[in-house]
């Protein structure tokens, strides 16, 4: 059994009808899907949530409603995140008083502060509540990177900074080397300050190197195979590295469809003009497989997110006809909870 917050944690979609509001009784199915299937931890209101489409008030009722469901099973994360301090002050506190077991932070998209402006922020939201903080470094989304050296000040100088959420790409790997040799020096373990994968392609990179001693991963495709994230993270985590492997092959092509790019034409005044290589990121592809596989209602996302068009729905649905051939045993879980009609193997023929 792993360790609060490591393990798979699940960044769950949020549910929504065809006129945008928020599908209560499907968001209660995911959450019990997810416990019911053996997820270590769930978060709530992150990226894959479409956060930045949510009012502070819904991202307070969503936290509030998955708290109530889960009953304490599992721990919640809250994302509470904002690139106003005080925002994020108000939204940790509220998480705090609605029952989240800790919150994540992405910090500082566009107005990009300096690292004094990021321990800043930091600084407050620990004092903002007792709950465990884990950071987030997302730099393809527009945010600065957290450094190293950043991330061990803040642990050190305030305890119930737990971690990092890194998302910063296999390119900037260095980064996670150094956190971890700098946490090592300052007497952190991989426990006590948690480096965690933000990126479901790079899980196994982080979790079975010895330099880097990843705990875990916050995943996208987990919303729809919570069952299958845990089995690879629970096999890295015992250092059964020719297991994990095994599954993190299985997943590839998976994990290199969170986003997708498509190239098509759109008509102005009669004339077709070529987009080229535009870019339908997480959230779009898990929330329309969720509604191709009959877990949600509608792939409805909040503008400026659009669903994928028919190009993205195609590739997504080939991925999944491609994972189910070639391991039915993956699609228990959901077969077993949801019981989709038609079956999951109708609903994919159709991209044969």
């Amino acid at each position: 059994m792993s360790e609060k917050f490591e393990g798979a944690t699940t960044a769950l979609i949020t549910p929504l009808f065809d006129d945008g509001s928020i599908n209560w009784r499907d968001l209660q199915n995911l959450v019990e899907f997810q416990v019911n299937s053996g997820i270590n931890n769930l978060l709530s209101c992150g990226t894959t949530g479409q956060s930045p489409t949510l009012s502070w008030e819904e991202h307070s009722t969503i936290t509030k409603t998955i708290v109530k469901i889960n009953n304490n099973r599992i721990p919640i994360i809250a994302g509470t995140g904002s690139n106003n301090s005080e925002e994020a002050v108000r939204a940790t506190y509220e998480a705090y008083l609605e029952g989240a077991d800790a919150t994540l932070h992405v910090t500082g998209y566009y107005n990009m502060p300096a690292q004094l402006g990021i321990i800043d922020y930091f600084s407050r939201v620990a004092k903002a509540s007792p709950l465990p903080v884990i950071m987030y470094d997302v730099r393809g989304r527009g945010h600065p990177p957290i450094m190293p050296a950043t991330r061990i000040y803040l642990a050190k100088n305030y305890p119930n900074v737990i971690g990092v959420k890194e998302a910063s790409g296999e390119r900037n790997k260095a980064d996670w080397v150094e956190t971890r040799r700098i946490a090592r020096e300052n007497g952190f373990d991989k426990h006590t300050f948690k480096i965690i994968s933000g990126d479901d392609p790079a899980t196994f990179s982080m979790m079975s190197d010895p330099e880097v001693e990843g705990v875990g991963v916050i995943s996208v495709w987990s919303n729809i195979l919570p069952n299958v994230y845990v089995s690879l993270a629970k096999a890295l985590s015992e250092g059964n590295i020719e297991e994990g492997k095994k599954i993190d092959d299985s997943l590839k092509k998976l994990n290199s469809i969170v986003g997708i790019s498509l190239s098509y034409q759109i008509n102005i005044e009669d004339k077709e003009y070529q987009i080229t290589n535009d870019s339908f990121r997480n959230p779009a592809a898990v929330q329309f497989a969720a509604y191709l596989l009959g877990m949600i209602e509608s792939p409805r996302l909040r503008s400026p997110l659009v669903v994928l068009p028919e190009e993205g729905q195609k590739l997504v649905g080939k991925t999944f006809l491609e994972l189910y051939e070639s391991h039915p045993e993956y699609f228990k879980s959901l077969t077993e909870y949801f019981k989709p009609v038609p079956t999951i193997e109708d609903r994919l023929m159709r991209y044969r």
